[in-house]
């Protein structure tokens, strides 16, 4: 073998050698990545698996809390409490006309929970729909308001409302006497207040609530022991609004009352003094609106009392009563004879005659009278302020008259004698009568 083929052989050697070498090397490189790739789908898969398995631990550990706010497992009692529950709420709230009617869910092959479908209906205003909505949502339960339909009544406050809600009964739930008072903590507010506030004002019935406003008051007036009363009256610019009053606690006054819904006041003081309380009227709007005002009372002494005027008479008999007839009478028995006068009065409506004497009283119509003096021909008279001379065929009403200033002076005066009674000796009669017919 020469050296050139000796070269050839070598080479061709060498091609053989790193032929097998690079084969052995894919081979085993080849087993280990094709490991690596087996041992990272065997890890994707352990993950997946345990992803899996915290999935189901999450829902195990959900489904107990659900089981705990579920309606019990028994569907028949489920229905029974939930509806008690319900009705409870709708009395609660003071809703009217309330039926209630459990419908059938068509869901009894679902073995995890059972579905209770309730149909509501009542009439109430806004503040009791609010508070229906917020023991809703206060109550911790596995249960879903689907339908609410709000309609208003014409002319009126109220509304009518239709519920359906739906609640679920899991097999899992405990079977108690009654569903149990759990809170709930998904309300933004929290307080029933703050949701009256919010949604009152923002009604979508009626305008925003307008607030009363009280008449003017002003001072009273009253006196000790004796009764005082005066009416409150305010006015709201919405007609639906029921109005109530009230007397706040500063300044209370002690037996006084005041009726809330016609707005009387009564009160009986006692002691003299300036006295103060302050009154508010509050409407039933959501949110109710109110107004106040101070109001005050001065207790003093009465005024005195007014003189009262005589009532003036329709028919006046002392108009058509006249002196018809003065008559003198002679008294012979006496060792020294006397003479008196004797004055006829005719009331002309009635036809009777009055026979009155010196000092004689009477009343006739408008005329309480004292007979002062009698004359021949005249008859004069005292009322209470006035005194009156008539003559024969004049009425009551007629003649002269002076006030009884200037009577008392008169009395003083020296008076002429009678004449009748300076003649009574030379007359010839023991009676003599003067008289003279009525005039027209």
């Amino acid at each position: 073998m020469n050296p050139k083929e000796r070269l050839i052989i070598l080479g061709v050697g060498s091609i053989l050698v790193c032929l097998a070498g690079w084969y052995a090397f894919a081979g085993i490189f080849g087993a280990f990545e094709s490991r690596q790739q087996r041992i990272a789908r065997l890890q994707s898969d352990i993950t997946k698996q345990e992803a899996k398995l915290r999935i189901a631990q999450r829902a195990q550990r959900r489904m107990r809390v659900y089981e705990e706010i579920a309606l019990p497992g028994r569907k028949d009692l489920a229905a029974q409490q939930y509806q008690a529950l319900l009705l409870g709420w709708m009395e609660q709230t003071g809703f009217a006309n309330v039926k209630l009617t459990p419908t059938s869910s068509g869901n009894d092959r679902i073995t995890t929970h059972k579905q209770l479908t309730f149909n509501i209906y009542g009439q109430g205003n806004l503040e009791q729909l609010v508070k229906l909505l917020h023991l809703y949502y206060s109550r911790d339960c596995l249960h879903r308001i689907r339908q609410l339909k709000i309609q208003p009544v014409t002319s009126s406050k109220s509304l009518t409302i239709n519920l359906m809600i739906d609640a679920l009964s899991m097999p899992g739930a405990e079977d108690t006497d009654e569903i149990l008072p759990r809170k709930s903590n998904g309300l933004k507010h929290g307080e029933l207040a703050e949701y009256l506030q919010v949604i009152g004002n923002r009604n979508l019935f009626a305008s925003g609530n307008h607030a009363p406003k009280l008449a003017a008051i002003g001072t009273q007036t009253a006196y000790p022991n004796r009764p005082l009363s005066f009416s409150i009256r305010a006015t709201d610019a919405d007609a639906l609004d029921q109005l109530t009053y009230r007397m706040e606690e500063n300044g209370k006054l002690a037996g006084a009352r005041l009726d809330p819904k016609t707005g009387m006041f009564q009160w009986a003081p006692v002691d003299k003094g300036e006295f103060e309380f302050t009154v508010s009227v509050s409407d039933n709007g959501i949110p109710s609106r109110s107004d106040s005002q101070l109001v005050r009372i001065s207790v003093t002494d009465p005024p005195p009392e007014p003189v009262k005027a005589k009532p003036k008479l329709e028919f006046d008999h002392a108009k058509y009563t006249k002196l018809t007839a003065v008559v003198q009478e002679r008294d012979d028995r006496k060792a020294s004879p006397t003479v008196r006068h004797q004055a006829w009065l005719m009331i002309q409506p009635t036809g009777e005659t009055v026979q009155l004497y010196l000092g004689d009283a009477f009343a006739i119509g408008s005329i309480n009278g004292k007979v002062i003096e009698i004359t021949t021909g005249s008859l004069t008279f005292d009322t209470e302020t006035k005194r009156r001379t008539i003559q024969l065929g004049q009425s009551l009403l007629e003649g002269s008259e002076k006030p009884l200033e200037e009577k008392v002076a008169a009395e003083k005066a020296p008076s002429a004698p009678d004449k009748g009674k300076s003649e009574s000796s030379s007359e010839p009669d023991s009676t003599t009568t003067s008289a003279l017919a009525p005039r027209d």
